[in-house]
């Protein structure tokens, strides 16, 4: 029977199990969701069950990278990301980069899931910048790169809720 543990991991996902049709025993990471890896576990199950290989599966939904969705986001608000469907400005794309660059290694970000259960590792980065003497301005810029490309994973169904949804408003 397939099940997800209590507590989620370091990272903010689950682990959960399943069982194949031999009675043997999978574990793995899914989701910063309990109910989505318990879904997940659900599913990986009935297929290992019909003689499927649940983890060879293409469309299992496995976690996109980081740096592959910066590269993508990046990429797309170059090509027609501003106001009016129209490119990004030069520096507004750098910095965005930056930025987005910042929060990985702030966030020890490795695939667009690990965001989910990191609010409060967020809120630490911001009071480090503001520690350090930045601009209330500047903090601002770092939070609504990581607030745009959050709707912007959400929209393009990288992730199923907005990790960032519920971080408080900043004075800029």
């Amino acid at each position: 029977m397939a099940g997800v543990r209590d507590e989620p991991e370091p990272s903010g996902r689950y682990r959960a199990w399943y069982m194949d049709e031999d009675g043997n025993q999978h574990h793995f990471t899914w989701s910063a969701s309990k109910r989505q890896t318990l879904q997940e576990a659900q599913r990986r199950e009935l297929e290992a069950k019909n003689g499927d290989d649940p983890e060879q599966d293409e469309s299992s939904g496995e976690p996109k990278p980081y740096d592959e969705a910066v590269e993508e986001y990046l990429a797309e608000g170059r090509l027609h990301g501003g106001r009016g469907g129209k490119p990004w400005g030069e520096t507004h794309a750098r910095m965005r980069e930056t930025h987005l660059e910042w929060w990985g290694e702030q966030l020890d970000l490795e695939a667009l899931e690990d965001l989910h259960g990191r609010l409060q590792n967020v809120n630490k980065a911001l009071q480090k910048l503001a520690e350090a003497g930045r601009a209330p301005k500047t903090i601002k810029n770092y939070v609504e790169a990581l607030r745009a490309f959050c709707r912007w994973a959400l929209k393009h169904d990288y992730v199923e809720e907005d990790p960032v949804a519920d971080l408080g408003t900043f004075d800029g």
